[in-house]
Protein backbone atom coordinates (compact mmCIF):
# COMPACT_ATOMS: atom_id res chain seq x y z
CA UNK A 1 0.00 0.00 0.00
CA UNK A 2 1.60 3.39 -1.47
CA UNK A 3 0.96 6.98 0.93
CA UNK A 4 -1.45 7.95 -1.63
CA UNK A 5 -3.90 4.84 -1.13
CA UNK A 6 -3.50 5.21 2.51
CA UNK A 7 -4.28 9.05 2.05
CA UNK A 8 -7.81 8.40 0.47
CA UNK A 9 -9.39 5.92 3.02
CA UNK A 10 -8.85 8.68 5.55
CA UNK A 11 -12.42 9.99 6.98
CA UNK A 12 -11.25 12.20 9.31
CA UNK A 13 -9.23 15.15 9.66
CA UNK A 14 -7.20 13.85 13.02
CA UNK A 15 -6.12 10.44 11.06
CA UNK A 16 -5.46 13.02 7.82
CA UNK A 17 -2.97 15.04 10.50
CA UNK A 18 -1.28 12.15 11.70
CA UNK A 19 -1.04 10.67 8.40
CA UNK A 20 0.68 13.95 7.07
CA UNK A 21 2.83 14.31 10.01
CA UNK A 22 4.17 10.90 9.52
CA UNK A 23 4.89 11.70 5.73
CA UNK A 24 6.82 14.75 6.94
CA UNK A 25 8.95 13.46 9.33
CA UNK A 26 9.85 10.33 6.87
CA UNK A 27 11.29 12.96 4.42
CA UNK A 28 12.77 14.75 7.07
CA UNK A 29 14.85 11.28 7.66
CA UNK A 30 15.72 10.71 4.36
CA UNK A 31 17.11 14.05 4.29
CA UNK A 32 19.27 14.52 7.32
CA UNK A 33 20.59 11.06 6.27
CA UNK A 34 21.55 11.92 3.07
CA UNK A 35 22.85 14.97 4.17
CA UNK A 36 24.92 13.64 6.83
CA UNK A 37 26.22 10.60 4.35
CA UNK A 38 27.52 13.59 2.28
CA UNK A 39 29.28 15.30 4.64
CA UNK A 40 30.77 12.24 5.79
CA UNK A 41 32.06 11.64 2.67
CA UNK A 42 33.75 15.05 2.48
CA UNK A 43 31.58 17.19 0.43
CA UNK A 44 31.02 20.74 0.38
CA UNK A 45 27.22 21.33 1.68
CA UNK A 46 27.19 24.93 1.01
CA UNK A 47 28.32 24.39 -2.34
CA UNK A 48 26.49 21.29 -2.90
CA UNK A 49 23.45 21.19 -0.52
CA UNK A 50 20.97 21.38 -3.91
CA UNK A 51 22.72 18.47 -5.66
CA UNK A 52 22.64 16.42 -2.34
CA UNK A 53 18.91 16.90 -2.23
CA UNK A 54 18.50 16.35 -5.82
CA UNK A 55 20.36 12.98 -5.45
CA UNK A 56 18.27 12.13 -2.21
CA UNK A 57 14.94 12.32 -4.14
CA UNK A 58 15.84 9.38 -6.28
CA UNK A 59 15.39 6.94 -3.88
CA UNK A 60 12.05 8.65 -1.71
CA UNK A 61 8.72 9.94 -3.86
CA UNK A 62 7.67 12.21 -0.60
CA UNK A 63 11.30 13.93 -1.09
CA UNK A 64 10.39 14.31 -4.68
CA UNK A 65 7.00 15.81 -3.79
CA UNK A 66 8.83 18.31 -1.01
CA UNK A 67 11.25 19.17 -3.42
CA UNK A 68 8.31 20.70 -5.57
CA UNK A 69 6.86 23.22 -3.22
Amino acid sequence: MNAFSTLLKMKDSYELNLFVIFIDFKVLLKCISRVSHARNEGRDLTREGNEIICEATKWSPELVVACEV
